[in-house]
């Protein structure tokens, strides 16, 4: 019994954790007026999913979200308002394509709808790649798409988690407020610092 009572608070543990750093995300997405605080919050958020990724599984979940909640707070909104920025010329970019009907058009069209594609699994990767290698905007997305491309199983499993996680939710639509945010996160985290080990070691082994 003391095994599985050990088994069964670990578990009670980790839900209250994530249940926790789901509440945080949701508040200080609040606090900076939703559109202001969501990147940093969901940066603050992603910052401790990484840490318990790579063990540190006993840091003060307070503290670390909000140093890195402040921390970050302008240099996200401005990634934030850049890929905003690009998703939002690329979706206009559809709709007016869309009115026409010449044969040339569709086929723009549907490359269109490729590069919306690949921008979007971009995207899955652009807060591990902040956080993890603390790079400037640009170069963010330029290694995020990078890692995207040459790192396929990354990406599907990514795609199919965050899949399955946005079905459980719509199922169960009452885990919203304690586990969308933290699930989610985990999910993409988890297989991004997959792609990362993997790149350092391709590194390593080249340097040597």
């Amino acid at each position: 019994m003391e095994g599985a009572m050990w088994g069964i608070y670990r578990v009670s543990n980790w839900i209250m954790k994530f249940a926790y750093v789901n509440f945080l995300w949701m508040l200080f997405t609040i606090v900076g007026l939703f559109v202001f605080g969501f990147f940093p919050a969901t940066i603050a958020m992603f910052s401790i999913i990484r840490k318990w990724i790579m063990k540190e599984v006993d840091i003060p979940i307070f503290k670390t979200f909000w140093v890195a909640y402040k921390t970050n707070f302008v240099k996200s909104n401005v990634l934030g308002l850049i890929i905003i920025f690009i998703g939002v010329v690329l979706y206009v970019d559809l709709r007016v394509i869309a009115q026409f009907r010449d044969t040339w058009v569709y086929i723009f069209y549907y490359l269109l709808l490729i590069v919306s594609l690949l921008y979007s699994l971009t995207l899955l990767y652009v807060i591990p790649v902040y956080i993890h290698y603390e790079m400037k905007p640009i170069q963010v997305l330029k290694v995020s798409f990078l890692f995207m491309i040459l790192n396929p199983f990354s990406t599907i499993s990514m795609s199919a988690g965050l899949l399955a996680i946005l079905f459980l939710i719509g199922q169960f639509p009452g885990l919203t407020p304690f586990f969308s945010g933290s699930l989610i996160s985990f999910v993409i985290m988890f297989f991004a610092y997959y792609a990362f080990r993997k790149n350092d070691f391709k590194l390593q082994k080249n340097n040597i």
